[in-house]
């Protein structure tokens, strides 16, 4: 691609309390020498007393980039998805990419935009492989943190919506969007679903098709005191099960489902439901509620009364 040619990218660095791992993010950014960028930094009023430090003194270290910049030091905690779409609303380009503290392959921005380009409007989204690193961006190698992306696996391409019902296959950072096709179909995050990665791929896949692409593009950075690996935790799971479920439940009955769309869901609806630990009254009686709203949308319900006794089975193991 040629620099003339090269398309504005729109990236959008959402910081809260990531201390020095943004410096690493930003200077990632920079190490693309993709040479039309748009940067929005959000940073969701951090509280550790360096993260904004550190982003302002990069910002003036680095002026000469020529990146036309939106920065924003929130003064309030928004959350998440707040920041996630105030960068939908501040983007302008063609393209969109998201990073936090996590980190690129060198390469990820040219190549992805190039594939883009070549594959035309039907693809909404490139991705690639997603390998985990440390505290210290070294890789860790333990099966645990690689169960998204086996290493012998092809990546699903084209039209993968039911693919991406059942498997959570990529996280955001690992992908290159366009941003006209997202705002085509009116996306947002929602704060009510918790895993808005997954949100957002089955929003597109739901509309478009994606590529996958088996070559490394990104490297997810696990913290141990990250917000991430707080939430998902035991206790929480089945308020995790029960967002999932409203999540996926959204698309039950859509305009572009065929019967085996609908289906794929209500089973994979139905799995989240006996997957719950219900140790406690008000957790049973929310299963129970979203079992009979299941079955009173559902095309399926045989397969679903068929399944009552399993769900009465979960609710008192």
């Amino acid at each position: 691609m040629a620099v003339s040619d090269a398309p504005l990218v729109s990236i959008g660095v959402l910081c809260y309390n990531t201390g020095k791992y943004v410096v690493e993010s930003l200077d990632c950014i920079k190490r693309q020498n993709y040479p039309n960028v748009e940067l929005i930094i959000i940073d969701d009023c951090s509280t550790d007393e360096v993260s904004v430090s550190y982003i302002k003194d990069w910002l003036d270290q680095n002026q000469d980039l020529g990146y036309k910049t939106y920065v924003n030091f929130r003064q309030k905690n928004e959350g998440v998805h707040a920041g996630l779409n105030e960068i939908l609303d501040k983007s302008t380009g063609k393209y969109l990419a998201f990073i936090s503290d996590d980190l690129w392959s060198d390469d990820k921005l040219i190549k992805q935009v190039d594939h883009l380009e070549k594959l035309g409007e039907d693809y909404a989204l490139y991705y690639g492989k997603m390998l985990s690193i440390d505290k210290d961006s070294q890789l860790l190698k333990e099966e645990k943190h690689q169960h998204y992306f086996p290493s012998d696996s092809e990546l699903p391409k084209g039209d993968v919506f039911a693919h991406c019902i059942n498997n959570f296959s990529f996280w955001i950072q690992s992908c290159t969007m366009r941003l006209d096709l997202l705002k085509k179909i009116n996306f947002k995050f929602n704060e009510n679903y918790i895993s808005e990665d997954w949100h957002l791929i089955l929003g597109i896949a739901r509309n478009y098709k994606i590529y996958g692409d088996s070559n490394v593009s990104a490297y997810y950075r696990w913290l141990e005191n990250s917000i991430t690996r707080q939430l998902w935790q035991e206790k929480n799971m089945h308020n995790i099960y029960f967002s999932q479920f409203d999540m996926i439940f959204s698309f039950l009955n859509h305009s572009k489902n065929n019967s085996l769309d609908n289906l794929v869901i209500t089973k994979k609806l139905m799995n989240l439901l006996l997957g719950i630990n219900c140790y406690n009254y008000t957790i049973k009686l929310t299963l129970l509620r979203k079992y009979f709203l299941l079955v009173s949308k559902s095309k399926n319900k045989r397969y679903l009364i068929e399944r009552f006794s399993q769900i009465l089975k979960t609710m008192y193991r």
